[in-house]
């Protein structure tokens, strides 16, 4: 690549006229058949391996890898034997004297050798995307924001094919001086940087030229992979695109077959029986949604639980090369801060897959086949789902029996980590898997909740749903508590009556109400109807009242009266054991003439 980039641009008229000149007499190479060697190459390398892997890169590649990396600010990257951590982010303080926080990313061998695989095609598409930016200022779009609305017009057919081979023509005219460069090349770049702008498919191309993921996503589109790591595999291309005499070391990068005696000894695989669903539960909090998966493990055994949070990531979910201890033996006594004794030997951090809680039952699908295994995910949409799933994603779609329709290409890493447990048998020719058919995910939810993400159409789509309804049915509810000065309101009415007025008052949606489980009802006092536990279970329902469902409006309807209405969480708080400050109390009729729970 060194003779195709070999002048610096920059953007006075005499570096411009040069640089574009020496593009201008580039020869360009087929992408189509550049796609097609991508393919065949990473079919031949990648799948056709042993039972298990190791790739090994040469000693001098590492140390040029290395400089690479830290060709960015505030970088330190650091070899492991398995891959590289790129350290970022600065180990002083900010303006503020606020510690900042320092970013790991783990870049694996398998990714370094999957980026060689693919070099050719990815500096080939940069040098098609050059030569239409200089074709772009030739035509006088000097601004970046003009040339990113032409190639936006072009995506969107408004410009023929004629249109931009006459913008090449123009180019390639002026630029073009070597006599080397004969009539066929013209005519052939041409034709070629046409199709580069008006036919995505020639090159399997699905996003816009104009951004800057668009190579990468050209050569997962290649590979027919949705890969999480493609992020990595692009930044080791970046630095060989920089650093083309790295390629020398292609043919130096070795792949060791490893032994089945170092594998897991696993059982031979059978067919996994059927019945595995993809079952989200929801409903208001405190309907028992948890509770109802407990309580049909007949139907969901083997429970793996996970809890989804706004930080919860793909990696947390699937697993990742992260940082694990292993102990040298020494003679050396190491001793603890405190003094004490440390008796596993020398600590030495190395680096692995270490699975996450879909594959850890992934695996125990494949190695129990015979039984359910389920997986829970409570509060599913506290995390961004589509993306914590990823390409996962595609493997929710099931039949009714819970066989998978679609297969997907796991990560190299994740590949080598799933054959280590003897699970080779599980990858088709094209080395996919799929979701086995003893295979449970069940997942809770309350859409209700503040700060949740909404879940899109594509993925709910692939979901079976359960509601669980409000019910009152449980003799547990029947405990009294000290509200508005009385002896005889049960936790069973008092939530009950607050339903009632949210419905029937405030119109609101039966996942905004309060379910009979909020606060168990078993953790109560029946004996001491003033003790400390039933005061703060109204506490904590008023507070959910107060600071979720009428966060934004209707706080003075709902709580106190005209004469006495309430401003504060802190007098809400005084008021209520003595007040009806929810007003959800009726006069009664009867002969005791005392106050009872309004049933409307």
């Amino acid at each position: 690549m060194a003779e195709r980039f070999g002048v610096t641009f920059n953007n006075s008229t005499d570096g411009r006229e040069q640089y574009f000149s020496r593009l201008a007499n580039l020869e360009l190479k087929n992408l189509h058949d550049l796609c097609i060697e991508l393919q065949n190459a990473y079919k031949t390398h990648i799948f056709d391996l042993g039972e298990k892997f190791r790739i090994i890169l040469p000693k001098k590649l590492i140390t040029e890898l290395t400089i690479g990396f830290n060709e960015t600010k505030n970088t330190n990257t650091y070899y492991y034997g398995n891959g590289f951590n790129l350290v970022s982010g600065s180990e002083n303080t900010n303006d503020n004297n606020a510690p900042v926080i320092r970013q790991h990313e783990m870049i694996s061998n398998e990714d370094v050798y999957t980026a060689f695989l693919q070099a050719d095609l990815y500096a080939e598409l940069s040098i098609y995307k050059t030569l239409v930016t200089a074709a772009l200022i030739n035509n006088n779009l000097n601004n970046s924001d003009l040339r990113e609305n032409f190639i936006k017009d072009c995506d969107n057919g408004k410009y023929s094919s004629d249109a931009i081979k006459s913008l090449f023509t123009n180019f390639y005219t002026k630029y073009c001086k070597d006599a080397a460069c004969s009539e066929d090349r013209i005519r052939n770049n041409i034709e070629f940087l046409s199709k580069f702008m008006l036919e995505p498919r020639w090159f399997y191309r699905a996003k816009s030229i104009y951004r800057a993921d668009f190579a990468g996503n050209c050569i997962l589109n290649t590979l027919g992979l949705v890969i999480a790591s493609s992020g990595t595999v692009t930044k080791v291309a970046n630095v060989i695109l920089r650093h083309d005499e790295l390629l020398r070391f292609r043919d130096e990068i070795r792949i060791e077959n490893i032994t089945a005696d170092d594998c897991e000894d696993v059982p031979a695989l059978t067919t996994p029986v059927k019945g595995g669903k993809n079952l989200i539960i929801y409903g208001a909090p405190g309907t028992g949604k948890s509770h109802h998966i407990e309580d049909h493990k007949d139907e969901f055994p083997n429970i793996t639980r996970v809890v989804f949070h706004p930080e919860y990531t793909y990696f947390d979910f699937i697993g990742n090369y992260r940082p694990s201890p292993v102990y040298r033996e020494t003679t050396n006594k190491i001793h603890y801060k405190n003094k004490a004794d440390f008796i596993y030997g020398e600590p030495i951090i190395d680096y692995g897959f270490i699975p996450g809680p879909f594959t850890k039952v992934l695996v125990d699908c494949y190695q129990k086949p015979d039984e359910l295994h389920t997986l829970v995910i409570e509060e599913l949409n506290r995390a961004d789902a589509a993306a914590v799933f990823g390409d996962v994603f595609q493997l929710l779609d099931r039949e009714d029996d819970g066989t998978c329709k679609y297969a997907i290409a796991p990560s190299l890493e994740w590949r080598e980590y799933l054959i280590s447990k003897g699970l080779k048998s599980i990858f088709d020719d094209c080395g996919q898997i799929t979701l086995p058919s003893n295979m449970n995910i069940i997942a809770t939810m309350n859409s209700a909740d503040q700060g949740v993400n909404p879940l899109d159409t594509a993925f709910k789509r692939r979901w079976q749903y359960m509601f669980m309804p409000i019910e009152y049915t449980d003799n547990a509810l029947e405990v009294n508590i000290p509200y508005a000065g009385r002896t005889d309101v049960t936790w069973k009415n008092f939530i009950m009556q607050i339903n009632l007025k949210l419905t029937k008052v405030f119109r609101m949606s039966e996942d905004r109400l309060i379910g009979p489980y909020f606060v168990n009802p078993k953790s109560l006092d029946t004996v001491n109807i003033d003790a400390e536990v039933n005061i703060n279970a109204i506490k904590k329902v008023l507070f959910y009242l107060w600071d979720d469902v009428l966060r934004h409006e209707n706080r003075d309807r709902m709580f106190g009266s005209n004469e006495k209405p309430i401003y504060t969480m802190s007098d809400l708080y005084k008021r209520f054991t003595k007040e009806d400050v929810l007003n959800i109390l009726k006069k009664s009729t009867g002969s005791n003439d005392s106050d009872t729970p309004a049933e409307e």
